[in-house]
């Protein structure tokens, strides 16, 4: 069955993968792509946005960079409304222990979005870790989003 919102041929979703560590404060940019049905998301930017009003499922990954006490993601809707937010820090009896220690984030979310809203991830504090040489790190940092009803 067509829908009148969505064409049947084209129902937008992406995975898009980073092979570097980050650490800037802004918006988190992808490397690659191995999906962009609709080209909706711009790895360039790290900006996914929404050709049809509907309702959208996210879902963000990472690895936080070992010599960081701590690393704080949000996912932001329109680059001003925080969606949702998720904070590690390591802390064992008063005292950091990051040196070598490794945790993994994430950062999820079902978001109603009328058409060219935007949805990004934000590294809000600490840096984020990939590796594009390491085969057991390589593309641990993932953004993947898909149109789950339109509207």
């Amino acid at each position: 069955m067509k829908s009148d919102v969505v064409e049947s041929s084209i129902f937008p979703s992406f995975f898009a993968y980073r092979t570097s560590p980050f650490s800037n404060k802004t918006t988190i940019p992808y490397d690659g792509v191995s999906l962009n049905v609709g080209n909706v998301l711009n790895i360039t930017t790290g900006f996914f946005t929404a050709p049809f009003k509907g309702l959208y499922y996210f879902y963000f990954s990472c690895l936080k960079q070992f010599s960081y006490p701590s690393v704080t993601i949000r996912l932001m809707k329109n680059n001003k409304t925080e969606i949702t937010t998720r904070h590690v820090r390591l802390f064992t009896n008063g005292t950091y222990e990051a040196v070598f220690n490794w945790l993994q984030l994430d950062v999820q979310a079902t978001v109603a979005l009328d058409v060219g809203e935007t949805i990004s991830v934000v590294l809000v504090d600490g840096a984020i870790f990939d590796s594009d040489t390491d085969k057991y790190y390589n593309k641990v940092t993932a953004f993947t989003g898909f149109l789950i009803q339109p509207m």
